[in-house]
């Protein structure tokens, strides 16, 4: 057996038993792990509390042939700013719930996606909850489907599944600087979209600045394509979730 030291979100939990929990972590040197806690159900059981998610926790993991078992944890950012919003702590887990859906390892032997460094989805949702946390700590005004739909994004691009919608689909031209068409999950320049009739929506030069701007992990409080931006990316998370079933 090996014992771990890590510093870890806690993105979900599933109840096992009548004590026990297996906990979904999300630590930057493993990435995302399941780990066991045994009795910590228990009333003197001192560990539930710094296992709520959405925490950042220190957590000591013993690692065996059986998996991971959570030995001890203790909570070091609880964020309170979240906390004190029902909606947007609830669509915090939601989010996190996703994560977790979308990061089994196993699946990456069916997908040609590449596995991402541990670092790197550790980054991108230690900056969403930091963005989200200080926004709300500091009473700013924040569209959570707007910000869901930025890490949906990151994470679909991050993980393989996002095409690339800033190049025709018909001539392969670079879309920057003119209105495209988004449709069927693809983008078309005004050539092409008017050549071949193609309805859709409109992608302005702004919105695409906008897109680059969240790929990049520079989350946007505000936008005035944030219609658009929803849309396309609840799109491609349903399209992702039917290809992992």
């Amino acid at each position: 057996m090996i014992t771990h030291s890590l510093k870890a979100f806690i993105l979900s939990y599933k109840n096992v038993g009548e004590h026990d929990r297996r906990y979904f972590l999300l630590s930057r040197e493993f990435g995302k792990i399941e780990a066991i806690s045994r009795s910590v159900l228990k009333p003197k059981s001192k560990l539930v509390g710094h296992l709520e998610p959405p925490n950042f926790s220190w957590v000591e993991v013993i690692e065996s042939a059986k998996g991971f078992q959570i030995t001890q944890a203790l909570e070091e950012l609880s964020f309170p700013g979240i906390r004190s919003s029902h909606p947007a702590l609830k669509n915090v887990l939601k989010n996190a719930g996703f994560i977790s859906e979308f990061l089994p390892f196993p699946f990456f032997k069916h997908h040609q996606a590449r596995v991402l460094a541990p670092a790197e989805v550790f980054q991108f949702w230690a900056g969403y909850l930091k963005t989200m946390e200080t926004s709300f700590a500091l009473k700013t005004e924040l569209d959570l489907d707007l910000f869901e739909a930025e890490l949906v994004l990151l994470v679909l691009k991050k993980l393989g599944f996002l095409p690339d919608f800033f190049r025709c689909f018909g001539c392969e031209k670079q879309l920057n600087n003119e209105i495209a068409v988004f449709f069927d999950g693809r983008s078309f320049c005004p050539e092409c979209s008017k050549k071949k009739n193609i309805p859709g929506e409109k992608i302005s030069p702004k919105a695409f600045a906008d897109f680059s701007r969240i790929l990049e992990q520079d989350w946007l409080l505000v936008s005035e394509n944030k219609d658009l931006i929803k849309k396309i990316a609840f799109y491609f998370q349903k399209q992702a979730y039917a290809y992992m079933l």
